[in-house]
């Protein structure tokens, strides 16, 4: 059967048929275009960049939990944190959050945490735009702690707060 039978079939006159008609909608008239196929291309992959982007994010930032400004003075105040510097030595001499292990020359960072291994660890470098904190906090988790934290504002929040820091002796 050819197109004009089949069209006649269902009750349309071939010399009133037009693209509007048709149910293959790929054929342009004045009303419809066809769709560019390379923007619709880089739609799609743009969208799956981002996405992909956005869930590596915050898978990353959340395999070590954020702890306040608050909530780390409190911990300092009551003696229930081990804080590890992964800023390198040359800023952790220069001044570093008072009580805090030197991540770059600790040679042997277990001897330098508590032995209870839910204590509360908190790893911490240069500000929020730093990720070095991640290899102080993979440490302490690899060395069985289970209680890692990480102080996003980092050595640069700290100051700003107005907190006082402490030089290495």
């Amino acid at each position: 059967m050819n197109i004009a039978a089949a069209i006649a079939v269902h009750g349309v006159s071939v010399d009133r048929l037009s693209a509007r008609d048709v149910p293959n909608r790929n054929i342009p008239d004045q009303k419809t275009k066809t769709p560019n196929k390379t923007k619709t291309t880089m739609k799609t992959l743009l969208t799956a960049f981002t996405a992909v982007i956005a869930m590596s994010a915050s898978v990353f930032a959340g395999e070590f939990p954020d702890i306040s400004l608050a909530d780390l003075k409190k911990a300092i105040a009551d003696k229930k944190v081990a804080l590890i510097d992964v800023n390198g030595s040359d800023s952790y001499k220069a001044g570093h959050i008072p009580g805090a292990v030197d991540f770059a020359a600790e040679k042997d960072l277990a001897a330098k945490l508590p032995a209870d291994k839910a204590s509360l660890v908190v790893a911490y470098c240069g500000g929020p735009a730093c990720g070095a904190y991640a290899a102080g906090a993979k440490k302490a988790k690899a060395l069985g702690y289970t209680n890692v934290k990480h102080f996003a504002n980092g050595i640069s929040g700290w100051k700003s707060a107005g907190e006082k820091t402490e030089a290495a002796k």
